[in-house]
C-alpha cells in the first residue's frame, strides 16, 4: 500500500480508492481526508488542496481548483486543476509542506549513493519559479468595505492575505530571493558531528522574509555517506492559544520562523539550500572556502541576494616613525588612487582609515600598508601591534620608496617576517595576488628588473616602489601606463586575497 511520509517522520497509508490532501474534517460524502494541518507547513495547505488517486496501476495527484498555494512534483509546478502520475519516491510539496510518495514494499532499500569525486559539480537549485506561482495561485482579492459589511475570521483573512500576496510580490518583482546576510553553515565544535548555523536574514522563492536571530544546531542524522543539504525553510508556528467557547483551542498569534534540516536531495523551492556536503564521518569546515573537498561544507551553492549591501574594506597606513613625512604623505596619494580602483574593480567598498601607528593598527582593518625608505626598524610594542593585526587575517604590505631605497630592504623584510613567526617566499604563477581579479603570467616588473614580490602567510613585500607607480610614477619619473595600470591590478588582487583571508564566508557571499 502506498505511504505519505511528511518531513517529520509521521507516515500514512493511503488506501487504494485514494484520498484528499487537506486540513480539517471530511464532508459527507467525500473521499477520506488526510488532515496535515499540524505538520511542520500544514497551516499553508488549503482544507481542501489535492486528491491522490489510482488509475489502470499508476497513482496520481490532482490539485484542486480552490487553492492558495502552489504544488510541486519533483520540482515541477502543477497548476490547479491538473493531475500528475506519480513514480515511487516522488517528492510532492503543498505550500510549504514536504511529503515523499512511496510505493515500494516496506523495508526495500534505496539504490546506494556513490560519493561524488572531489569539487564534482551538481545543479545548485531547480528551475525556477514564475512569480505568479511562487507568490501564489489564484486571483488577488481585497476587502470592499461599506457601512453595515459583516466582519468575520473570513473577512479578516482575505485581508490579510491581500497585504501579504502584495509583500511577496514586491519582494520578489523588486529585489529577488536569496540570502540577505549571514547563515553561513560551519562544523560546531561543541557536539561532534554537528553542524551550527549562524544567525542570518534570507528571502525565501515565494517572497517571504526568513529571519534567524540566533545560532541553530543541527544534526546530519545520518554519516555514512551520501549527499547531504543544510536547508532552510519559512515556518509559521500557531501561538497564543484561546479558547473561543466552542470547545477547541484557537491561536491568535501567527509565529513566523525559520525551520532549518538536513535532507539528502536538492532542496526544492521555496526551501533554500545554505550549505552541502558528502557525509564521510564528522563534518569539516573547508581549509578553502572556494575549493572544498569531500568531506568538507561547501557554501558555494548558496543563492545571495543580488541587491545586497557592499561590504566594507578598510585600508590603513603603518608608520615606522612617529609623524607621517613627506615619503608617507606622498603614498597616500598612491593609496587614493588605488582605493579608487578597488571600488570599481570589486564589490568591496573601500574606506581609508588614515595613517596609524604599527602599535595601534585600526582594529577593523584588512590591509595595512607600510612604505620604507630607509632601514625597517619597528619596536617591541610595534611587532605586538603588528602580531595582533595579522591574527585577524588581514594583509600586511611593505612597500619600498624608490626615492631612498634600503640596498638591504628585502633581507630586512625577511628578518622583520622571521620576527612575526613567518616566511616570505617569490609569489609565483597561479599566486592569488596573480589571478584573483586581474590575471598575470608572471609578476609585473615594477621599479626595475630583479625586484621580486614576496609574500608569506599575510604579508606582501614588493620592493619596487607600487605607492609611487599607484600615481604614476615618482615626481620627475613618470611611469609608463601599462607599468602604473599593473601596479593598480596588483593592488586589486592582493585586496581580494585580503578579503578572502580575513572573512572567506563574506567573500563567497560577494562573489556568489
Amino acid at each position: 500500500m502506498p505511504r505519505l511520509t511528511a518531513s517529520d517522520g509521521q507516515t500514512y497509508e493511503v488506501p487504494a480508492e485514494g484520498c484528499l490532501i487537506g486540513r480539517g474534517e471530511p464532508a459527507p460524502g467525500e473521499p477520506l481526508l488526510l488532515d496535515v494541518g499540524g505538520l511542520p507547513g500544514g497551516r499553508t495547505v488549503s482544507r481542501r488542496h489535492a486528491r491522490l488517486f489510482q488509475e489502470r496501476d499508476r497513482w496520481f495527484l490532482h490539485v484542486e481548483l480552490e487553492t492558495h498555494n502552489p504544488v510541486t512534483v519533483a520540482d515541477r509546478l502543477i497548476a490547479p486543476g491538473e493531475s500528475v502520475a506519480l513514480g515511487s519516491q516522488a517528492a510532492v510539496r503543498i505550500g510549504d509542506l514536504h511529503l515523499l510518495f512511496d510505493i515500494r514494499a516496506p523495508g526495500e532499500a534505496a539504490p546506494e549513493e556513490q560519493p561524488p569525486a572531489p569539487n564534482a559539480w551538481a545543479p545548485w537549485a531547480p528551475a525556477p519559479q514564475p512569480l505568479t506561482a511562487a507568490a501564489g495561485t489564484g486571483p488577488m482579492q481585497r476587502v470592499n468595505p461599506f457601512r453595515g459589511l459583516m466582519i468575520d475570521e473570513g473577512v479578516w483573512a482575505d485581508a490579510h492575505e491581500y497585504h501579504r500576496r502584495q509583500a511577496n510580490l514586491h519582494q520578489l518583482a523588486g529585489h529577488g530571493w536569496g540570502i540577505v546576510e549571514g547563515l553561513e553553515v560551519v562544523a560546531d565544535a561543541a557536539v561532534p558531528g554537528g553542524f551550527m548555523v549562524r544567525p542570518g536574514v534570507a528571502i525565501d522563492p515565494a517572497g517571504r522574509t526568513i529571519i534567524s536571530a540566533e545560532e541553530r544546531r543541527v544534526q546530519p542524522g545520518s554519516s555514512a555517506g551520501g549527499m547531504a543539504f543544510v536547508t532552510l525553510q519559512w515556518q509559521e508556528v500557531p501561538g497564543a492559544p484561546q479558547n473561543p467557547g466552542n470547545g477547541q483551542d484557537e491561536f491568535a498569534r501567527i509565529i513566523e520562523s525559520a525551520s532549518i534540516s538536513v535532507e539528502r536531495t536538492i532542496p526544492a523551492p521555496p526551501a533554500m539550500e545554505l550549505a552541502r556536503l558528502f557525509l564521510r564521518g564528522f563534518p569539516r569546515n573547508a581549509a578553502d572556502p572556494f575549493a572544498p573537498q569531500t568531506g568538507e561544507i561547501d557554501l558555494r551553492y548558496r543563492e545571495v541576494l543580488a541587491g545586497r549591501r557592499r561590504m566594507e574594506f578598510i585600508v590603513t597606513q603603518g608608520l615606522l616613525g612617529g609623524e607621517p613625512d613627506a615619503i608617507d604623505s606622498a603614498h597616500q596619494t598612491g593609496l587614493r588612487f588605488m582605493l579608487n580602483e578597488i571600488g570599481n574593480a570589486t564589490s568591496l567598498r573601500p574606506r581609508w582609515a588614515g595613517a596609524t601607528q604599527l602599535s595601534t593598527i585600526h582594529a577593523g582593518a584588512t590591509l595595512c600598508y607600510v612604505t620604507s625608505a630607509g632601514p625597517i626598524a619597528v619596536d617591541g610594542a610595534a611587532l605586538d601591534g603588528l602580531r595582533r593585526f595579522l591574527l585577524t587575517g588581514g594583509i600586511l604590505w611593505i612597500d619600498c620608496c624608490s626615492s631612498s631605497p634600503s640596498s638591504g630592504f628585502a633581507d630586512e623584510a625577511r628578518e622583520l617576517t622571521s620576527k612575526l613567526g613567518r616566511r616570505l617566499s617569490a609569489i609565483e604563477r597561479g599566486h592569488p595576488l596573480l589571478t584573483l581579479r586581474h590575471v598575470f603570467g608572471l609578476p609585473p616588473v615594477i621599479g626595475g628588473p630583479g625586484l621580486d614580490v614576496l609574500e608569506g602567510d599575510g604579508i606582501v613585500v614588493t620592493p619596487g616602489d607600487f605607492g609611487c607607480a599607484w600615481q604614476g610614477g615618482a615626481a620627475g619619473s613618470p611611469l609608463p601606463r601599462e607599468t602604473v595600470r599593473s601596479a593598480l591590478e596588483v593592488g586589486v588582487n592582493a585586496a581580494v586575497h585580503a578579503f578572502r583571508r580575513q572573512r572567506p564566508f563574506d567573500a563567497l557571499t560577494l562573489d556568489g
